[in-house]
């Protein structure tokens, strides 16, 4: 039997969206490609479309892992999971296997018959719940696996545990994945002493067991009649209590139905008083949707504005009291004012002549000067009175600076012309006295008569500087009425136009409401009454809005209808209630307030539990005694069966015995067998692929271990010779299984993933031969990523190699 075609429908990467399908031949086919286009899934995806999963309770870490590595990669757990393979039988027939991985569900069909389902054959090959395509060589999913499915990821984990390979052909020899006839005696030897045991006194198992199970019978016999009137009392006293915890719990079944009454009577009130609520509440609510109310805001602004302006005809602002009409006035009032000296420059000019006058005094000097001396200095005392004079004017119409610059002018002008007339001789140097000239000069300031002493005309110059400061203010307080009076005229002015407008505004309003009033006190009332009936209607228009907030609120979300219909299902289930409290035989009399029915419940709760209590220690009491200790009919029934547990346990003992002496007959026989067998085979394999280092192997017929012959007859346990050789040996002695154990009518395919990848490459050319000689007789699909195996696959394919090139896997 072989491989026609493979389609993945979507497994792993693959997917028949993409095209992924493969067609074989019955010979050897190659099938090459580089690292990720998918061989290793093409090699799991043939091994499930023949073979499928077991389907049964449970899920085995086998499951998980092949679940795990093989489900689509394009889809979640939910997605499709399914691969079909089409084989060819040695008789020319076709068969379809169509695998279903996700539900774990198989059809094999006919191909040439309109994929008709062979219901027979899915029946004959079912192994462990699913149709097992391996059946039909003689092996089954897990020795197909082990023996004739070989992957490089495979080999190297049994080499990891050298005891494997063992344990394998152990397997592969019994025909089971977990069943070898070593185990089998161990699982019987172990079951043997688990349910049978021994006879001495201090076992513990069935036998033991039986045999003591037997004597206390006998015992527990002569104690029957003794025990049995005591037990009749008891139970006597239990159906009592527990009687009379019926009675307590119907009368407990009556206080919950009238609670369940009161409850849905007090229920059933709230919410007929629920509902007389919303409809008082939609009583109020009004009209709502009315049109809008015009805006009066513009007209109140306008109002609220004139009534704080007041009538521009009035005013509430008092003029200042003027003591002129106008600053015209006043400044020529100011005019006409005197000018007022300087104290300060009086005081400096008059020093001077003071000092004259005290060292002279009031006559004439002692010694009477040259009348040269005098002559120089009665026009020097004339120029300094003259620039006195001019200072003081200035003072008071330019101010004290160009004043101060006169005085300055004038002495300078003295001490020239003293300079010029030439240094005054020793003769005349005497002190001037004040002179009738001085005292005219002095006399000159403001034209009045001043004292004959400086100091007077100097008392004099304050009293005048004193009097025209008074001048002075009267005129500062003049000017600022008269500012005031401006103030005042231009505030009046902007409140009368402000006034203005503000009415102008307000007529403005009131006319777009239909307010017309020539008055305006009958304008503002109007305006008024127009604003009093507005907030009126709008007080109302919110009174309805705010009753029809309370009703959606009170509503919750449903209509009033809905509560009309809550309060209708709240009366019904107190008809309900009230029906049940009746077949209970209470009446709706019997239903008091909350309190009273919580009371009673207490107190039946409490009285029920007490009988309860009694009830289970009496029952307790009863289930401890041992119904076979008071009936002699059960006490010689339990003596009967334990004298067939005895029987029974003695025939087990020795259906056991002949059990293992049988198994261990066929596994001698099947180890002699096929050891003989597995040498001839390995032998001749590992003798060619190794160039004649090893000729031949032994099998242990015991054990199935493997030992390797060397040209010069040692012998090599198959664990301690180098890695590629153990790999090669490894590869034949899979090979050999496949061809020994397939013991159907078909012939049984190999496929291989990348088995020769640690073969060097004169030993790989050997093997490649080797696979291409046996597949003279089966069907080989070997998968490769080496350039020598895509080489030597090319140079063959005139001898029959098919040879498939993959390219690289894409996600669906």
């Amino acid at each position: 039997m072989w491989f026609s075609n493979i389609r993945a429908r979507a497994f792993g990467p693959l997917h028949s969206d993409k095209g992924d399908q493969l067609q074989f031949t019955s010979g050897l086919n190659v099938v090459h490609g580089p690292n990720e286009t998918g061989k290793s899934s093409w090699h799991a995806a043939l091994s499930a479309a023949l073979c499928g999963r077991r389907r049964g309770p449970g899920r085995t870490t086998d499951d998980a892992t092949f679940a795990e590595r093989h489900r689509p990669w394009s889809s979640g757990e939910d997605g499709p999971w399914a691969v079909e393979a089409e084989m060819v039988r040695g008789d020319g027939t076709r068969v379809r296997f169509d695998r279903d991985l996700r539900l774990n569900e198989t059809e094999v069909c006919d191909p040439e018959l309109g994929d008709r389902r062979l219901v027979d054959l899915e029946s004959e090959i079912t192994h462990d719940g699913s149709p097992d395509g391996a059946l039909l060589v003689g092996l089954n999913r897990s020795t197909f696996a082990m023996a004739a499915s070989v992957r490089q990821a495979g080999v190297v984990s049994d080499l990891g545990n050298p005891d494997a390979l063992q344990e394998q052909l152990a397997r592969a020899a019994a025909g089971s994945d977990d069943a070898t006839a070593a185990r089998a005696l161990e699982r019987i030897e172990s079951f043997r002493s688990e349910h049978v045991g021994r006879k001495r006194k201090n076992a513990i198992r069935p036998l033991r067991k039986a045999i003591d199970a037997e004597e206390r019978a006998r015992s527990e016999l002569d104690a029957v009649r003794g025990r049995r009137d005591k037990y009749l009392d008891d139970m006597a006293t239990a159906d009592g209590l527990r009687e009379a915890v019926g009675e307590l719990e119907e009368e407990r079944d009556r206080v919950h139905a009238c609670a369940a009454t009161r409850r849905a009577h007090d229920e059933a009130a709230k919410l007929v008083g629920k509902v007389h609520e919303l409809e008082e509440l939609s009583d109020r609510v009004g009209d709502c949707d009315a049109p809008e109310l015009a805006d009066v805001t513009p007209l109140a602004q306008a109002v609220s504005k004139v009534e704080a302006i007041g009538d521009p005809a009035t005013t509430s602002l008092e003029p200042a009291e003027l003591l002129v009409e106008s600053m015209a006035e006043l400044d020529a009032q100011m005019q006409s004012f005197p000018p007022a000296p300087e104290v300060a420059q009086v005081q400096q000019w008059v020093a001077p002549l003071r000092r004259l006058g005290a060292q002279n005094g009031a006559g004439e000097p002692a010694h009477p000067a040259p009348d040269s001396s005098r002559q120089r200095w009665k026009p020097a005392v004339a120029v300094a009175v003259v620039g006195l004079l001019c200072a003081i004017a200035a003072s008071v119409v330019a101010g004290p600076v160009t004043a101060v610059g006169i005085g300055a002018a004038t002495g300078v002008a003295v001490l020239l012309f003293v300079m010029r007339r030439g240094a005054p001789q020793a003769s005349d140097r005497a002190e001037p006295t004040v002179t009738a000239e001085m005292r005219a000069a002095l006399a000159k300031l403001d034209e009045a008569e001043l004292p004959h002493g400086a100091d007077a005309a100097v008392s004099t110059a304050a009293q005048r500087r004193e009097e025209l400061g008074g001048l002075q203010r009267r005129r500062d307080a003049a000017a600022h009425d008269v500012e005031r009076r401006q103030r005042f005229d231009e505030a009046e002015q902007d409140r009368r136009a402000n006034a203005d407008a503000a009415w102008a505004a307000l007529r403005d309003a009131a006319a777009r409401h239909g307010i017309d009033a020539a008055d305006a006190d009958e304008l503002v009332t109007q305006v008024r009454s127009v604003l009093n009936d507005h907030g009126s209607a709008q007080a109302e228009r919110d009174a309805a809005s705010a009753a029809r907030g309370a009703l959606e609120e009170a509503l919750a979300g449903q209509s009033l209808e809905e509560w009309r219909a809550r309060a209708a299902n709240a009366q019904q289930a107190v008809d309900e209630t009230q029906g049940a409290l009746e077949s209970l035989g209470a009446s709706i009399a019997d239903v008091g307030d909350a309190g009273e029915i919580e009371r009673r419940l207490a107190a039946v709760t409490a009285d029920l539990e007490k009988a309860r209590s009694a009830a289970d220690t009496a029952t307790g009491k009863l289930e401890g005694i041992d119904l076979a200790s008071v009936d002699i009919a059960a006490a010689e029934a339990a003596l009967d069966e334990a004298r067939a547990e005895h029987e029974r346990v003695l025939r087990l003992d020795k259906t056991l015995s002949a059990t293992a002496r049988f198994m261990q007959e066929a596994a001698d026989n099947t180890h002699r067998v096929l050891a003989p067998r597995i040498e001839e085979a390995v032998g001749a394999l590992v003798s060619r692929v190794t160039d004649g280092r090893y000729t031949g192997v032994l099998v242990d017929p015991a054990d199935l271990s493997v030992r390797l012959i060397t040209q010069s007859g040692d012998r090599r346990d198959a664990r301690s010779i180098s890695r590629g050789t153990t790999e090669q040996v490894y590869l034949a002695l899979r090979l050999v299984l496949a061809q020994v154990l397939s013991t159907g009518r078909e012939q049984c395919p190999l496929l291989l993933d990348d088995s020769t990848v640690h073969a060097d490459n004169e030993r790989k050319q050997t093997i490649l031969e080797c696979l291409f000689d046996l597949a003279a007789e089966r069907q080989i699909i070997l998968f490769s990523q080496e350039q020598q195996v895509l080489e030597w696959a090319r140079s063959r394919s005139d001898d029959g190699v098919h040879l498939i090139e993959l390219g690289p896997a894409q996600p669906a």
